[in-house]
């Protein structure tokens, strides 16, 4: 082997020990609670559901943001137990063959980063890129996420909607559109390290 050869081969060698070497990819597992909101005309409907997951993310050079959440549809509660069993129901989001709603953060654009201010936080804005599956269906899906971290504890949160008829979600003849909005406004409040 030549030595221009060799040494080419050892500069990149080095490049990609060095570069490895200096990135602090941190792998958070999170649990929380996501809050969903149905506004229509005829009811608002408020309701939970827990969250877990996990996410990675280097906090010294955020470029890349990946992971994967999930929500138990037998968990969902709204507050009422009939309507929480419609909710589960094959016309709604099919708990039997679907059990969970997922998202699986694919990459991130970091559209703020500010590393550790005077109380020690740093905070990370991103729109995350993903798909989410709900009733089976799979959607690509942006999110506006923001992550603070002090030590080794993190918080995520999040807000965005979801379109019913975009995961086939129809519901009852006449009931969405009157009584359950036609998009659901989810908001998400996950800790973790």
């Amino acid at each position: 082997m030549s030595k221009s050869i060799l040494s080419s081969l050892l500069i990149l060698l080095c490049t990609m020990l060095c570069s490895t070497a200096f990135a602090e990819i941190s792998k958070v597992v999170t649990k929380g609670q996501a809050r969903f909101t149905s506004t229509a005309p005829l009811e608002k409907i408020v309701g939970t559901a827990p969250v877990s997951g996990q996410f990675e993310v280097d906090f010294t050079k955020p470029k890349v943001i990946t992971g994967m959440f999930e929500v138990p549809v037998a968990k969902m509660k709204t507050g009422n137990d009939m309507r929480d069993d419609h909710l589960r129901g094959d016309e709604w989001l099919n708990a039997k063959k679907c059990p969970k709603i997922t998202f699986e953060a694919k990459k991130g654009k970091v559209t703020d980063f500010k590393a550790k201010d005077d109380k020690g936080i740093t905070t990370i804005k991103a729109d995350v890129e993903g798909v989410m599956t709900i009733n089976c269906v799979a959607q690509p899906m942006l999110a506006k996420v923001i992550i603070k971290r002090k030590g080794n504890m993190s918080k995520v949160g999040s807000q965005f909607k979801v379109a019913l008829a975009d995961y086939n979600v129809a519901g009852k003849k006449g009931v969405v559109g009157e009584k359950v909005g036609k998009s659901i406004e989810i908001m998400l409040n996950l800790k973790g390290k």
